[in-house]
């Protein structure tokens, strides 16, 4: 054997062998497509965590028939139960958007094992709770234990809009039902710097719902979900990058813009994701989690839904940390 060819067999080698460690340390991305929807996983492999993220948009998220469907209600899921990739969804079930035409009514509806919040993002309405109809506005958040049978009317001119929350509750957990109804209106809930969550002076917070164990939400109610909450950025705020380690979280934009981080790059960098309003992201548990708002003070401040959740069969995750 040549010199000359011993040289190209141990470049080959030595090129094999760092792709091979690159295949092990590093991320793969996968676009995947379902009619006119996009998801994007992001699955990063090194050798100590896996990372995942999917990412969805209220404009591309196509309508589902599901069994809170009429021919004036329409469900869009977003992730869990209806979309394409609920397999990577553990603890979440349903997240998706709930529209009811003006005096159009939704299909009763009794989640089987599942803790449901709703977040009224547009529009006034009614809530069916059991014997009760409730008057829900804009901004107002609610909570419904596993077992309580629901739906919604619409008499008003404009559609009402609701974002749905479901987590799934593990069935070795008892669960009492709250007294009354938990509702309430973001209005009603200040916004307020955690300096303890290292998340910095520009992003504040509103406190919405968290679990039975919460002192510092204006609802504390829940079984699985750890938290519901509201993010302001400033322009050029930051949610500092960030990850959970036992946790499920979604990040759905009500309104503004910026660079969502989600996941690491192949060279392990901040993976920045341009997002608009109506974009939403969920978030595997220990995937990085950030968001950088646009420095444009010309626009309104950017705001996003967050929502917590417990991993099935983890230990239980600290309900005060953000």
């Amino acid at each position: 054997m040549t010199h000359q060819t011993h040289h190209r067999e141990q470049a080959v080698l030595q090129s094999n062998l760092e792709r091979s460690r690159r295949l092990r340390c590093l991320a793969r991305a996968i676009v995947l497509t379902t009619g006119s929807s996009v998801f994007l996983l992001l699955q990063a492999l090194p050798a100590s965590a896996q990372t995942q993220y999917l990412r969805q948009s209220i404009g591309q998220a196509p309508e589902v028939h599901t069994h809170v469907s009429t021919k004036t209600a329409r469900y869009q899921p977003l992730f869990g139960v209806g979309s394409a990739n609920s397999e990577v969804v553990k603890a979440v079930k349903h997240y998706g958007l709930l529209s009811i035409d003006p005096d159009g009514e939704s299909r009763p509806v009794n989640y089987n094992r599942e803790e449901v919040v709703y977040y009224v993002l547009a529009g006034t309405g009614l809530l069916r709770y059991g014997n009760r109809e409730v008057p829900v506005s804009k901004d107002d958040f609610f909570y419904l234990p596993i077992g309580a049978r629901h739906g919604f009317a619409n008499p008003r001119e404009d559609t009402l809009q609701l974002m749905v929350m479901g987590v799934e509750i593990p069935a070795n957990a008892a669960v009492k039902p709250p007294p009354r109804l938990p509702l309430a209106n973001a209005g009603q809930v200040a916004f307020q710097l955690l300096p303890q969550s290292n998340h910095g002076p520009s992003s504040r917070f509103q406190l919405l719902l968290g679990n039975t164990n919460s002192k510092r939400d204006r609802l504390a109610a829940a079984n699985q979900i750890n938290s519901l909450y509201v993010i302001d950025f400033d322009p050029g705020g930051t949610n500092i990058p960030h990850r959970h380690e036992n946790e499920e979280e979604i990040y759905f934009m009500l309104r503004g813009n910026g660079e969502m981080v989600a996941g690491e790059t192949a060279e392990g960098k901040e993976a920045r994701h341009p997002v608009k309003a109506g974009d939403a992201f969920f978030f595997a548990r220990n995937t990085l989690v950030g968001f950088y708002s646009s420095p444009d003070t010309d626009t309104e401040h950017a705001r996003i839904l967050a929502v917590r959740v417990k991993c099935p069969q983890l230990p239980e995750a600290s309900a005060e940390k953000k």
